[in-house]
């Protein structure tokens, strides 16, 4: 008898709640008018959402994105700024480049003049052939060092 009554007391099955506390209270109920009208439907199923089309964006520049204006999944329009513009080090890179040509440039005007003025010194004998053959050479390696697009179609005579 001692065993039935540890075994209800453990399990819940016997005259006491396990809790110890009163009997349960009863559940509310509730009444409600029978009406017909639709009804939302929500079905949860595992799967993957896959989008319609995708976007692949790559950089034009190499640098460093500071900044995004747009949110994941956000609609964007063709034409609108979803990334800042970080001009400066470009810009920067630019007048370096734009001071090189010009420097380029000036090195390839003295090469030419020098060419010219040691031809004519040849032709009355005041230098030597080696200085004069030496001068076409340089033209030719400061005309070299200028970016092919602002090179002349043929080499300068």
């Amino acid at each position: 008898m001692l065993f039935s009554v540890s075994f209800g007391h453990f399990t819940g099955t016997g005259n006491t709640p396990v809790g110890g506390g009163g009997p349960s209270p009863a559940a509310p109920v509730r009444v409600a008018e029978v009406a017909r009208r639709d009804m939302a439907v929500v079905r949860y199923t595992p799967g993957t959402v896959i989008a319609n089309t995708t976007v692949q964006i790559t950089a034009r520049v190499q640098g460093v994105l500071d900044a995004a204006n747009f949110k994941e999944g956000q609609f964007v329009k063709k034409g609108e700024l979803s990334l800042p513009d970080r001009s400066r080090p470009f810009q920067a890179a630019l007048e370096q480049a734009r001071a090189n040509l010009l420097h380029d440039q000036a090195q390839l005007k003295n090469a030419n003049r020098d060419r010219q003025l040691y031809e004519n010194l040849n032709k009355l004998g005041a230098v030597s052939m080696q200085q004069r053959d030496t001068s076409p050479a340089m033209l030719r390696s400061s005309w070299q060092r200028l970016p092919p697009m602002k090179r002349r179609s043929r080499w300068p005579n």
